[in-house]
């Protein structure tokens, strides 16, 4: 995405699905997502040159990116305006 002053760059990687009934929380690989997973992995963020900290729960790749979808909407239609 490109602003009148700034890039940001938006990476992720290592997704995985995170059972929270029955699977104890382990990370399992996407085609085995059911409705009570999540998805989770790494995500970067870079907003004009500068690192956004990581967001994970346990570390950089634990981000749950069901609690980010609704975010990086936020952030483009904030960016847009």
């Amino acid at each position: 995405m490109n602003t009148s002053n700034s890039l940001i760059y938006i990476q992720f990687d290592n997704l995985a699905a995170m059972g929270w009934v029955g699977y104890d929380s382990e990370r399992l690989p996407l085609h085995m997502l059911d409705p009570d997973c999540c998805i989770h992995g790494y995500l970067r963020i870079e907003i004009g040159g500068r690192l956004v900290p990581h967001m994970g729960f346990f570390g950089p790749d634990d981000v749950c990116f069901s609690n980010w979808a609704e975010e990086f909407d936020a952030i483009t239609r904030t960016f847009e305006k």
